[in-house]
């Protein structure tokens, strides 16, 4: 299953954001492995010098959510040393022109 999609429902400007802190609300549908569910985390969005736009967001998965279950303790017993933990990190950055 290598493709997976975001499709942006909202995104919202966070009011009076700290210098650092992501200053955007956002909203959209996650598709996994034909799965889809709702996703809410928060972005920096920065206009760059140059006109482009810089994005970035850092959020966890629960890779459970999508069906992926392999090695999860929520779902099998006695796993020992074949534990998988069900959140993934996510760093994303986008930059566009």
């Amino acid at each position: 299953f290598p493709k997976a999609t975001f499709i942006l429902d909202a995104a919202e400007v966070v009011e009076s954001p700290t210098l650092g802190l992501p200053n955007f609300d956002v909203k959209g549908t996650f598709e996994l492995r034909g799965v889809k569910a709702d996703m809410h985390l928060l972005a920096t969005v920065n206009r760059r010098v140059d006109g482009s736009v810089s994005i970035e967001a850092h959020f966890d998965l629960d890779r459970t959510r999508w069906d992926v279950l392999y090695g999860s303790s929520r779902f099998f017993e006695h796993l020992g040393m074949h534990l998988v933990y069900d959140l993934i990190t996510i760093e994303l950055r986008v930059f566009a022109h």
